[in-house]
């Protein structure tokens, strides 16, 4: 099974928003982004679909994210 297909949990969810906080504090996505990207994690139900949240924000990747 691929990774990116396995079910995520709350704690999951709740790091990647964490993660999102961060980003804007960095000024890397405003308010409006931080809203839409928040509302995906967490309906996430997949790691796939938690990772596309964070995949264009430099040096803030959730762990199980894949590798470029």
């Amino acid at each position: 099974m691929n990774p990116r297909d396995l079910r995520v949990s709350d704690a999951e969810r709740e790091h990647v928003v964490s993660l999102l906080q961060r980003a804007i504090g960095r000024g890397l996505i405003d308010l409006d982004e931080f809203t839409e990207r928040t509302d995906i994690a967490y309906n996430a139900m997949t790691r796939g679909q938690l990772n596309v949240v964070l995949a264009d924000l430099p040096g803030l990747v959730h762990v199980d994210a894949p590798r470029r």
